[in-house]
């Protein structure tokens, strides 16, 4: 699945989720907050949803998926449980910055 079906997911990780992102001790919550501060309402809501799409559409292989779709800079999750608790949190964070 291409980075395109997912931009929003995309846009997030590869702008807020860089390869530097922790270089000034921010934290995954540091980040999450600073992207729903930035982008407009809608986006963060398409964002939670892309995420929640995205692991409905891989209940196995998510690592590899994550490799192959969207390459993030980071290391989301040293195992696949790790990766899908990282998301879903994210997902979760995302859905209260935009309600």
């Amino acid at each position: 699945m291409p980075a395109a079906r997912f931009p929003h997911l995309a846009q997030m990780l590869g702008a807020y989720f860089h390869q530097d992102c922790y270089a000034d001790g921010a934290s995954d919550e540091d980040i999450l907050a600073e992207f729903i501060a930035n982008k407009p309402t809608g986006f963060v809501a398409a964002t939670a949803e892309e995420i929640e799409r995205f692991l409905n559409a891989h209940s196995g292989g998510l690592l590899a998926a994550l490799d192959a779709a969207l390459a993030p800079d980071i290391i989301i999750g040293e195992s696949e449980a790790e990766a899908r608790d990282w998301l879903t949190a994210a997902a979760r964070r995302l859905r209260q910055g935009a309600a």
